[in-house]
């Protein structure tokens, strides 16, 4: 019998999990992202939870059955997590204060991708 290894939806989020927990415990132990190879490794390990959550954005969109609820609910949750994040990693939560790289949660940038896509599917004008 040929055992088949199969990956569903739950273990992909174990893995993104797991992958962002490596990636944010890297950054404690080695703040200021150092070029060491230990450091690197860990950051690379953790750079597979990107592709994932992107992965599940464009699911979610794909099979919701109110694009609007989802894309409030992702908007909520980007604010929510903007703070969060800068709390932990000691970032002025004011945008555009330190710099126009200010950084944030990776909730907007995916909250932004899903608003794009219902605009386009709804063929709102995107200004080039």
């Amino acid at each position: 019998m040929k055992l088949q290894l199969r990956l569903n939806a739950n273990h992909l989020k174990l893995i993104a999990i797991i992958a962002m927990t490596i990636d944010h415990v890297c950054n404690l132990i080695y703040p200021g992202f150092p070029a060491e190879s230990g450091a690197m490794a860990l950051h690379i390990i953790g750079r597979l939870t990107a592709p994932i959550m992107w992965f599940f954005v464009c699911e979610g969109y794909y099979y919701t059955h109110n694009v609007k609820r989802y894309m409030l609910r992702l908007g909520i949750f980007a604010v929510i997590s903007h703070f969060a994040y800068c709390f932990a990693f000691g970032i002025n939560p004011i945008s555009f204060s330190t710099g126009i790289f200010n950084q944030t949660s990776v909730m907007y940038p995916l909250f932004i991708a899903v608003l794009v896509l219902w605009m386009q599917d709804n063929d709102l004008p995107m200004k080039n």
